[in-house]
């Protein structure tokens, strides 16, 4: 959004043009031009613009790859979309289909607007492409009946948010917001939805049906009307053959194109990682570390480890691998299977708080050290044992009788580090973990 600097810029540049017209002898009635452009400065500082909408919460892999997204609090799929996210097919046709002069004129089209009312007045026959791209941002942000007057005052708010507004901002917030059908807004979540891929590859024949659907939403919905939105799709590819917007081939193949009737869901990869993530960024587009590339690898990797020890009942895992250099995160596996109840699945194994068992250990030993009480040759006693109660067993429910400091720390067994803390004291090993990270504080 252009700061008050730029639209005083702005207005400036507009002057300087009328008064180089008027000294030219090209332009009439110079005070009435400029008398309209102060007029129109007043009311933007008097009666501000409010465009604010609320977008899907999107997750992105370190690729550009959408990992998730989630619905908005109104229940709706709307995906911002950038420019540089759609195919420049698509934008074409939108920008002919809707309004060839969108990054020629100041919000509104004369013509266009003259026409139309000259059909309505006089043929009662009411014209299609009067409002430009602009108009059409502004009355999705202020909903209004059809009459004259709320046309004037849609045509007012629309020289303002081309103030205010860049043009690559007017049409991202147009992409961003046009109606698909249900709860689907924005091309970039009718493009999952009814074609299960990214908009910057879509094909011709889907990029003009991306363009036409807004026209009726409900009428023309792919999961629904398919027939109907079909014909109307070729309608346009043949106006765009007509105005050479796209060649004869590329119209051909468009036409013949197949169309499945079928709404896919959002793309749901890495749903730990992407709730995860979600939960600590309040961007609606959130660019993550995560390598996409990876993540699959090391998902059939950890499912195939799954699988091959489910013998010795091992029926789930986790994995996530960090980048030792820069500490990002590039790989994510909650699970082995998020879709697993049976397992667990939805639980996810890297954050899910459990017993710290054997990884206390080094610690335990090096704080031993640290107070002389053993060294790495010291003799313990791997043996049954009571403390008040509390019986402990090592993992292969055996017993080594002597054995050394190192042995007992390699084979991680229990009951000599029971007996070196009952040593070292818990209060002191507490002291010692929380210093050296092995424990932390909770967060209030």
């Amino acid at each position: 959004m252009k700061n008050k600097k730029e639209i005083i810029n702005k207005i400036q540049i507009f002057i300087e043009k009328v008064l180089t017209l008027n000294r030219q002898g090209k332009m009439k009635y110079p005070k009435i031009v400029l008398c309209v452009i102060i007029f129109v400065f007043i009311l933007n500082l008097l009666f501000p613009l409010k465009i604010s909408y609320t977008y899907s919460k999107a997750v992105y892999s370190s690729e550009n790859v959408l990992l998730t997204a989630y619905l908005t609090k109104d229940d709706k799929w709307r995906l911002y979309t950038n420019l540089d996210e759609v195919s420049p097919t698509l934008i074409k046709a939108i920008i002919e289909k809707e309004d060839k002069w969108f990054y020629w004129h100041p919000g509104f089209n004369l013509y266009s607007i003259g026409r139309a009312f000259i059909s309505n007045l006089f043929f009662q026959k009411r014209m299609l492409g009067a409002s430009t791209i602009s108009m059409q941002v502004i009355r999705m942000n202020y909903p209004a009946e059809r009459t004259y007057l709320s046309k004037f005052f849609e045509l007012i708010r629309a020289v303002q948010l081309e103030l205010n507004y860049s043009k690559k901002e007017i049409l991202e917030m147009y992409l961003s917001k046009l109606p698909y059908g249900g709860n689907i807004e924005g091309v970039k979540s009718a493009s999952y939805i009814y074609f299960h891929q990214s908009p910057q590859k879509l094909s011709l024949a889907q990029a003009v049906m991306l363009a036409c659907i807004p026209n009726n939403p409900n009428k023309f919905r792919l999961d629904k009307s398919i027939e109907r939105a079909k014909n109307f799709r070729n309608r346009f590819l043949k106006y765009f053959l007509a105005n050479n917007t796209f060649s004869k081939e590329e119209v051909s193949d468009a036409l013949n194109e197949p169309i499945n009737k079928a709404r896919y869901s959002i793309p749901n990869i890495t749903p730990h990682y992407s709730y995860y993530i979600s939960k600590l960024n309040n961007e609606h587009n959130i660019k993550t570390t995560l390598k996409y590339s990876l993540q699959e690898k090391a998902e059939q990797l950890l499912k195939n480890y799954v699988d091959r020890a489910k013998a010795k009942f091992v029926n789930n895992g986790a994995v996530l691998i960090v980048d030792n250099k820069t500490m990002n995160v590039v790989t994510y596996c909650g699970s082995s299977d998020f879709y697993d109840f049976a397992n667990s699945g939805q639980v996810n194994g890297v954050v899910a708080v459990r017993s710290p068992g054997s990884a206390l250990k080094p610690a335990l030993y090096a704080l031993g050290f640290d107070m002389g009480l053993i060294t790495p040759k010291s003799k313990l006693l791997d043996i049954p044992f009571d403390f008040g109660g509390y019986a402990p067993e090592n993992y292969d429910l055996k017993f080594n009788g002597e054995v050394t400091t190192e042995f007992a720390l390699v084979n991680s067994l229990n009951l000599p580090a029971v007996r070196l803390l009952k040593s070292v004291s818990m209060e002191s090993f507490v002291k010692t973990a929380f210093k050296c990270r092995f424990l932390r504080n909770k967060q209030k």
